[in-house]
């Protein structure tokens, strides 16, 4: 284990913060402690804390259980470092193991406790981080596509660059349909949606992990997964008839999500909707933005609007200009002069070969050759090794019969 664990006592009585002390010392473990819950409006700063060594938080339930369960969940999610509770409790009825279990408690120690028992508890935890720090451990690069409004081909040019940067020999890579309802990316896949979504990943924040994260996804091929957006409206259902909706998650929850993404894969594309704060935060920690427009002045408009909102980076952010006819009033460059921004691909009016393909369930044909020069400038920018895109002309094994 390359960094030793410190053991954190939370709320904890002086017989428990002894016998962590007593315990922990022969093995050269450190003890601090956080002397309330994390819970109520209370904040304890946990950077704090050694930053390159995980933690073993006992967090003791015997002054409030409710108070506990709600410390576990914030402990839990805490990226860096990673946090791995442990509830102490004088009663062991089902319900309140189960919540704790669920609010991320990796162990429940019974209390009053000896010293084997601890030990023993300590062990066991011992085992799992040394097993989660032993996993090879990637960073995985993000690229978000940004339609500035409905139509302009982000989802096509996503779903596309997907394709042909999975067939990127050891590479591991998620398309993520950051849609809160009804994306495209599932029908233009033609993948079964599992009901699970982006959405559903902020909600169990707390107990995310790479396993369940991986029962979220779609795999579309061996190398290329997809988080699919909700294919019914649910949930703009359920917050009408609450009359308010669901929150927006905190720059921390996406952080965490992002940083558990990235462990899992060498790759993440986002086919974004900018009118969600979500959207914005990942823009800001991508590699690349390609911000998608067709060659109108409402998108002209648009893109400049969402600039202004992203800030300018000319370095990470690209647009991709589509619909583009020769001769028409407005050109690529007045994009460019609106935005100071680079153009890394102009896409000529391919409305319907385009269409005609997604309908089809199949690829856009290589014959289309004006939309694979564009497709290639993207891909060039994201992997200079992946400009070569498929040649078969279906999303097989997952396209639709013809």
């Amino acid at each position: 284990m390359p960094h030793r664990p410190l053991l954190l006592a939370v709320r904890a009585n002086p017989e428990l913060i002894a016998l962590l002390e007593r315990v922990a010392g022969p093995q050269g473990l450190g003890v601090a402690k956080i002397h309330q819950y994390l819970a109520n409006g209370s904040r304890v700063d946990l950077a704090q804390l050694p930053q390159d060594a995980p933690c073993i938080a006992f967090v003791d339930f015997a002054a409030d259980p409710e108070q506990a369960i709600e410390t576990a969940e914030k402990l839990s999610a805490n990226v860096i470092p990673r946090v791995w509770p442990v509830a102490v409790s004088g009663t062991s009825d089902a319900d309140t193991l189960l919540r704790a279990m669920r609010a991320g408690c990796q162990e429940f120690l019974r209390w009053p406790a000896t010293d084997t028992q601890l030990e023993s508890t300590l062990s066991n935890v011992l085992r799992r981080v040394a097993s989660a720090e032993s996993e090879p451990s990637r960073n995985g690069q993000l690229v978000v596509f940004i339609g500035v409004r409905g139509g302009v081909g982000a989802t096509t040019l996503a779903v596309h660059a997907a394709l042909a940067l999975a067939g990127t020999p050891n590479r591991n890579t998620l398309l993520v349909d950051l849609k809160r309802q009804l994306g495209h990316v599932a029908v233009y896949l033609n993948v079964t949606n599992p009901g699970y979504s982006f959405g559903d990943i902020l909600d169990n924040v707390h107990r995310l992990d790479g396993a369940l994260l991986r029962t979220m996804l779609v795999p579309q091929s061996a190398s290329l997964s997809v988080l699919c957006s909700p294919d019914n409206c649910n949930a703009l259902s359920d917050s009408l008839r609450r009359q308010h909706f669901r929150p927006n998650p905190t720059v921390e929850v996406i952080d965490k999500v992002l940083t558990l993404l990235r462990a899992e894969h060498d790759l993440i594309l986002v086919d974004a909707d900018p009118g969600l704060p979500e959207t914005a935060i990942l823009a800001q920690r991508a590699e690349y933005v390609f911000l998608i427009a067709s060659l109108d002045i409402g998108s002209m408009r648009d893109m400049a609007r969402y600039v202004d909102l992203l800030g300018r980076n000319p370095d990470r952010q690209r647009l991709v200009i589509t619909r583009v006819e020769r001769g028409g009033v407005l050109t690529p460059d007045m994009f460019l002069n609106a935005t100071s921004l680079p153009i890394a691909a102009s896409i000529p009016d391919l409305s319907e070969p385009i269409s005609s393909a997604i309908n089809a369930g199949i690829q856009v044909p290589q014959q289309v050759r004006g939309f694979y020069t564009g497709l290639k400038a993207v891909l060039a920018l994201i992997d200079e090794q992946a400009v070569s895109v498929p040649r078969k002309n279906s999303f097989s094994p997952f396209g639709r019969q013809r």
